[in-house]
């Protein structure tokens, strides 16, 4: 099971009720100032995060009919693109000492690339694009404890991912035969889905850490 992401946000209310538009706007703040400088100073995301080779084989009825593929040059392209929040986050709920609101990424702007060999091919080398049709990603917010003047914001444990939808298209030269084009595609997006979730659970999750590292949620100036 994949699990969730909890944002621990140190803080004082400063007497202010916090209401879902305040962890809406702290979100979208915070992602949008922090998270694509961040991307780009990672070098195993940006311009893009790599995905290892892939080889299988697309079976026929006869032997003869088998059909070897070798998937290289993969890349996730568009991590330093801000995700936009998917609805409103939940309505805060109490929390042991705080409150405690879940909301949702959208990360359908992500597009994955391939290049694909096939024993029948000989050296030519043939385009795979997927494009994420749907991605979200549920992280918690919870508020507590209390510093002079400023709610900041820490993170710790997991984000929990929905299941990711996807759409792939490939080079029209690379001639598959209609049973080979569905077991293609399948294989291809079932191996998508593996590497993306390793990413986005794994060195995209970290950026995220540091994206709402010491980051004031609701801020009030010394008099």
């Amino acid at each position: 099971m994949l699990r969730f992401m909890t944002l621990i946000l140190a803080a004082s209310t400063f007497g202010h009720a916090v209401s879902a538009n305040d962890f809406n706007n702290f979100v979208d703040k915070t992602i949008a100032s922090n998270l694509p400088p961040l991307i780009r100073n990672a070098s195993s995301l940006y311009p893009e995060a790599r995905i290892p080779s892939h080889r299988f084989e697309l079976l026929g009825k006869f032997a003869w009919q088998n059909m070897e593929v070798r998937l290289t040059e993969g890349a996730v392209k568009g991590l330093d693109v801000v995700p936009e929040r998917s609805g409103s986050c939940t309505e805060p709920m109490e929390f042991m000492s705080g409150m405690i609101s879940v909301c949702a990424l959208d990360l359908s702007k992500l597009q994955v690339t391939y290049t694909a060999q096939t024993s029948r091919g000989g050296r030519k080398r043939f385009w795979v694009d997927v494009r994420i049709t749907s991605a979200k990603a549920l992280i918690t917010l919870v508020t507590h404890g209390s510093r002079p003047y400023a709610i900041l914001a820490t993170l710790r444990a997991n984000l929990l991912l929905h299941p990711i939808e996807l759409q792939t298209s490939y080079d029209s030269d690379l001639d598959l035969e209609s049973p080979h084009q569905i077991k293609f595609v399948r294989e291809v997006e079932r191996y998508t889905r593996s590497e993306l979730t390793k990413i986005i659970k794994g060195s995209y999750l970290r950026v995220l850490k540091n994206t709402f590292a010491n980051t004031c949620f609701i801020c009030k100036r010394s008099s």
